[in-house]
């Protein structure tokens, strides 16, 4: 009989992903290498080996933020706001939450869409959004 050969699934990406890297997708052992990373604008990519079964795989990174470093100063956000097209508004202590809030909004039956986006830093000053296809807040 021959061997079934094993498929990279949804699944088994979606398990990889929100482990952050650390297991083989296809056989979950943690015995594995990355070459050095090759970097094409905002994307970047890397080649994984699994030492254990000896699949190969592509993890692939993408800018997703940018940090003050060397004793820079960076903006404070405080808050964020999401108002939906019922002129409800809630306010979130992160973009992490303000994100979620709007992903939910496009799934669930009942939840109004989402109309404006803003946030607030330290010094009260308002920073309109906008929202993309995938949710990502970006400055107006």
């Amino acid at each position: 009989m021959a061997k079934k050969e094993k498929v990279l699934t949804f699944k088994s990406k979606t398990d990889y992903v929100r482990a952050g890297g650390n297991h083989c997708p296809y056989c979950g052992s943690e015995d594995i290498t990355g070459s050095h990373m090759e970097v094409d604008g905002r994307d970047a990519w890397q080649e994984v080996t699994c030492t254990n079964c000896g699949r190969d795989w592509r993890d692939v990174y993408r800018l997703a933020d940018v940090e003050a470093s060397r004793g820079e100063k960076e903006e404070q956000i405080v808050s964020f706001f999401v108002k939906d097209t019922n002129e409800d508004t809630r306010e979130y202590k992160s973009e992490t939450e303000a994100v979620e809030a709007i992903l939910a909004s496009f799934a669930e039956d009942g939840v109004n869409p989402v109309d404006e986006v803003w946030c607030q830093n330290a010094d009260d000053k308002t920073i309109n959004l906008g929202v993309n296809w995938n949710a990502t807040l970006t400055p107006q």
